[in-house]
């Protein structure tokens, strides 16, 4: 077990690498504005799921296996490495090996599920919050090149390689700085399309001042143009289930069915794991008239 302190009062005083790509344009899991209520201290760190502690678990054999197939040596196992001070930028590397010909290099075990689209539609692409993560880790460790072992459905181990690149490790600093600026001064950062959820959640910390605020000129047709776009939606929305009804009852009782242009419609049952919901409090953004 490593003996580094990850509690959350010590990680929000820097950016780790994990979290680099979210500080410089946000990520799929964690947006800019999310990742600044943690680092003020508005938002709470997740809970550790089932993944993450099966991620945990496995870290260590999936390193074994990798340094095995690759007859290299690990060097050594979660190092942090603090390669920034202003903005503080923070590396923990799952390992540093060294590899047969001498050369040392940067290795991250991740566990992930053929249902990541980040992989891409071979499953041959790393995302992009690996690639931000590999270039600080790399930087952190003056290496030129960062590993993964991959464990895909705890069944298909893949392997993936990031060279180093000294102009995105420079962006990536440049836009950490800038994150970190918004950190100091307790400003939230400009929205992003992708942080609406996270924007409308902090009217649940922040005072209500009893009076409406005048909304640009622009807004109001802003507004209409999204209630017309969610008009369209629903509409479309029958349209497409219509369309899939006129499909299933030409099907009939088969299971197949030829398209004509070299594809075909294939009807199979589906096993989904069952979950329960958990009662949430959340905030909407509806109009109403004037009283």
């Amino acid at each position: 077990m490593s003996d580094i302190d990850n509690s959350p009062e010590t990680r929000r005083k820097f950016i780790g690498a994990s979290e680099i790509a979210s500080a410089c344009v946000g990520s799929r899991w964690t947006s800019r504005g999310a990742l600044w209520e943690l680092k003020t201290g508005r938002r709470a760190p997740p809970d550790e799921n089932m993944a993450m502690k099966w991620g945990n678990r496995l870290e260590p054999h999936l390193i074994e296996d990798w340094c095995e197939l690759n007859y290299a040596e690990v060097e050594s196992y979660q190092e942090r490495i603090v390669w920034s001070e202003d903005p503080p930028l923070v590396a923990t590397l799952d390992a540093i090996v060294t590899m047969p010909d001498g050369t040392r290099a940067a290795l991250e075990a991740k566990t992930t599920t053929s249902r990541n689209q980040e992989l891409g539609e071979e499953g041959d692409e790393l995302p992009l919050s690996w690639i931000f993560q590999a270039q600080a880790q790399m930087e952190a460790a003056a290496v030129d090149v960062c590993h993964f072992a991959v464990l895909v459905d705890r069944q298909d181990f893949r392997q993936f390689s990031v060279n180093r690149d000294d102009q995105i490790i420079a962006a990536m600093r440049a836009k950490a700085a800038e994150f970190w600026g918004f950190v100091k001064a307790d400003e939230v950062p400009p929205p992003e399309w992708y942080e609406v959820d996270e924007r409308l959640n902090r009217m649940q910390w922040v005072k209500d001042l009893g009076v409406p605020v005048e909304l640009p000129t622009d807004i109001a047709e802003r507004w209409r143009d999204y209630e017309e776009i969610g008009r369209s939606i629903s509409q479309l929305e029958k349209r497409r289930e219509s369309l899939k009804a006129d499909v299933v009852a030409a099907m009939g009782d088969y299971h197949r069915g030829l398209l004509g242009d070299g594809r075909e419609l294939v009807v199979s049952t589906v096993n989904r794991a069952g979950y329960t919901v958990e009662p949430k409090t959340y905030v909407q953004l509806r109009a109403r008239k004037l009283k």
